[in-house]
């Protein structure tokens, strides 16, 4: 039934995404913080008056992981976004530090495969 119905699967799949992440990482014995997790970053729109958390930092990857994509996250301006206020960054810079990141690990890759 949900194969021959992808937008059934597509919402089945929405509502379900927290509960079942945060039961199998419950399952796998992990602490209630992990446990939380997915059922945090379910709303792009999160906030909470804390400092940065898990939380924001698996909002930020579903983010770029989103991005240039047909997810319906892609569509929604970064800016308004309280995770980057909370990270004190806008969308410029987060996509800056993915890309020195990526430079970097590449560049370690290089030096370990060079000692090989």
């Amino acid at each position: 039934m949900l194969k021959e119905n992808p937008a059934l699967m597509s919402r089945v799949v929405h509502e379900l995404q927290g509960k079942l992440g945060s039961w199998i990482l419950k399952e796998w014995s992990l602490n209630d913080a992990l446990v939380a997790l997915p059922l945090e970053v379910i709303n792009p729109m999160r906030h909470h008056d804390e400092r940065i958390d898990m939380a924001d930092v698996v909002l930020m990857a579903k983010l770029h992981a989103a991005r240039g994509s047909q997810h319906p996250w892609s569509q929604i301006p970064w800016k308004k976004l309280p995770v980057f206020q909370r990270l004190g960054m806008g969308p410029e810079e987060s996509i800056q530090v993915i890309n020195q990141a990526r430079k970097e690990i590449s560049d370690v890759m290089h030096v370990l495969q060079a000692s090989i």
